[in-house]
C-alpha cells in the first residue's frame, strides 16, 4: 500500500481505535450503582428465603419466568437502609385440653317382672276363702289378691289375713242402680277388693280371707319381681262399668314414673247364665291370669303392660275386655270392675 494511502485510512482508524476506547471507558468507570434496596432482594437459597415449596427437580436452581418471584422473610428495609419494624407474629394459641366426656346417663330401672298366678278360688254363700300362693316366688316378690264378691243382696266386708294391705280407695261398690240408664238386674251388684304384701321368708302355701257373713265370691292372688318393696303401687284407678267390656279411657292418667309396669284387673259381676271375658288382642298387653268360662259369672282377668314414657312423664292406659256370653259366644252386656295399679322399679 502506498503512502497516499495510508494517509487516506489514517483518519478511520483512529476514530476506530479512539471509539474503543470510549467504549471501554464506560463498561469500566461508568457502571450502574447499586440500588439501595438491592439488600431487601433474597438471593437463591439465602437463609430466611422463599417458603413456597420447592420446584420440581430440574437440575438447576434458577427459576424461570413462569415462577412466581421468592417470598422474603427478611425485615423490609425503609429509605434509610435500615430494616423496618414490623408486627411481630402472634405466638402460638396454647394447646386447648378436650373438654371431658359427660357422665354416663344411669341406667333405668329394670321394669318389674310377672312371676306366676295361683289358682282361683270360688266360695258360694261362705265365712273363709283360702287363696293358693303362686309358685316360684322370692322373697321381696309382690303379692296381689283380687276378691270378687257378689253384693246382689247386700254390701261385703273382706278381712284379710296378717300381713296383707288392702290398696287404698278400696273396695269398689258397683251397684246396679248407678247405671240408670241401662237398668242391670240388682243382682249383678258386687264388690271388688285388692290386697298386697311382700313374700317374706316362710311365706305360707295359701293366704285364707274371711267373711264377717256368708258371701259368695271369688279370688285369685299373681306375683311380681323387681318392685320396690318400700312404695311397691305408685299410682292406681279404679272405676265400675256395664257393657260390653270397652271402658272408654276410663281408668288411664299421668305417672310421674318415667319407667314402670301398669298391671290391669278385672272382676266381673254375678250374673245368671254362663259367661267368660277375654283380653282384646294386643302386641304389647300381657294376659297373665283368667278364671275362663264360669257358669254363673264373676270372671277375674289380670292383664299387664309397661307405662308409656312421652319424655318428661308417663301415662298408663286403662284395658278393656271383651265381654261373652256362653256357649253361643256372642258379645253380652253384664257389669263389672276395671282397676289399674302402676307397679314402681325396684
Amino acid at each position: 500500500m502506498n503512502s497516499s494511502a495510508d494517509r487516506r485510512f489514517l483518519p478511520l482508524a483512529l476514530c476506530l481505535v479512539l471509539s474503543a476506547a470510549a467504549c471501554t471507558t464506560s463498561a469500566v468507570g461508568e457502571l450502574p450503582s447499586p440500588s439501595r434496596h438491592a439488600a431487601a432482594t433474597p438471593r437463591s437459597g439465602a437463609r430466611g428465603g422463599s417458603q413456597l415449596p420447592p420446584k420440581a427437580a430440574t437440575g438447576e436452581g434458577t427459576a424461570t419466568k413462569n415462577d412466581p418471584e421468592p417470598v422474603s422473610n427478611e425485615p423490609a428495609a425503609d429509605d434509610t437502609g435500615a430494616p423496618s419494624e414490623s408486627t411481630p407474629e402472634p405466638p402460638p394459641a396454647p394447646p386447648t385440653s378436650p373438654s371431658p366426656p359427660s357422665p354416663p346417663s344411669p341406667p333405668l330401672p329394670n321394669e318389674p317382672t310377672f312371676v306366676a298366678a295361683g289358682e282361683s278360688s270360688l266360695v258360694i254363700a261362705g265365712t273363709e276363702m283360702p287363696l293358693l300362693t303362686p309358685p316360684a316366688i322370692q322373697d321381696d316378690d309382690l303379692l296381689i289378691a283380687l276378691i270378687d264378691a257378689d253384693e246382689g243382696t247386700s254390701s261385703r266386708v273382706v278381712t284379710p289375713p296378717v300381713g296383707w294391705t288392702l290398696v287404698p280407695g278400696f273396695p269398689v261398690h258397683n251397684l246396679a242402680s248407678a247405671y240408670p240408664k241401662y237398668s242391670p238386674p240388682a243382682s249383678q251388684s258386687h264388690g271388688t277388693w285388692i290386697f298386697f304384701k311382700l313374700v317374706a321368708v316362710g311365706e305360707p302355701a295359701t293366704a285364707s280371707f274371711e267373711f264377717p257373713s256368708a258371701t259368695t265370691a271369688r279370688g285369685a292372688v299373681v306375683s311380681y319381681r323387681g318392685v320396690d318393696p318400700v312404695h311397691p303401687i305408685h299410682d292406681k284407678s279404679a272405676y265400675g262399668f256395664f257393657g260390653y267390656g270397652d271402658t272408654n279411657g276410663y281408668g288411664g292418667g299421668n305417672s310421674t314414673l318415667l319407667h314402670g309396669l301398669q298391671v290391669n284387673l278385672f272382676a266381673t259381676a254375678w250374673t245368671a247364665h254362663p259367661t267368660y271375658s277375654l283380653t282384646k288382642t294386643s302386641s304389647y298387653i300381657h294376659e297373665r291370669f283368667n278364671s275362663g268360662e264360669q257358669p254363673n259369672g264373676l270372671n277375674l282377668i289380670v292383664q299387664d303392660r309397661s307405662i308409656i314414657n312421652n319424655g318428661a312423664s308417663s301415662y298408663f292406659l286403662a284395658g278393656s275386655l271383651d265381654n261373652m256370653r256362653s256357649p253361643s259366644a256372642s258379645a253380652d252386656t253384664f257389669m263389672f270392675t276395671g282397676t289399674t295399679l302402676v307397679l314402681t322399679p325396684k
